[in-house]
């Protein structure tokens, strides 16, 4: 299961920069980070951008050769996250060593261990927020 939740920092509200996205038949991806380099839009997010610009047109197998990968690794910078799910079940994750494995769980960051945000005076300290998770179970359920 892929599951992200996005603090919104380029592109339009709504429906169309809601994570994972598709990448091409079978392969999607969720992203956390700001990625530069990429063309500005007002419709856009970065992420929707770097998967129109980069990802899409690398080929299809572009996940199995590491040196793409490595590229894309320098590209996105190691504050930037990528994870994959493949239609098979499996992941993939780029800078994974930038996040956390906990509980067969990897969380791109560590904002879940701390009292959420404080918005207009009022802390929540019930719920807590981080973006970009990967679960390791596979799933039987899951439908592309």
């Amino acid at each position: 299961m892929l599951l992200h939740f996005r603090l919104a920092t380029h592109g339009e509200d709504g429906m169309r920069n809601i994570h994972p996205f598709k990448v091409n038949r079978g392969l999607f991806f969720a992203h956390n980070g700001v990625i530069n380099n990429v063309s500005n839009s007002n419709i856009y997010s970065d992420t929707q951008m770097f998967n129109k610009e980069i990802l899409q047109q690398l080929g299809d197998d572009f996940l199995s050769r590491p040196v793409v990968k490595k590229l894309i690794a320098n590209f996105i910078g190691m504050q930037n996250k990528l994870a994959f799910l493949m239609s098979d079940n499996s992941f993939d994750i780029i800078n994974e060593e930038s996040g956390s494995w906990v509980d067969n769980v990897w969380f791109s960051n560590m904002s879940w261990k701390y009292p959420s945000h404080n918005y207009a005076g009022n802390i929540n300290t019930q719920y807590n927020y981080s973006y970009g998770i990967v679960n390791s179970y596979q799933s039987s359920t899951t439908k592309y």
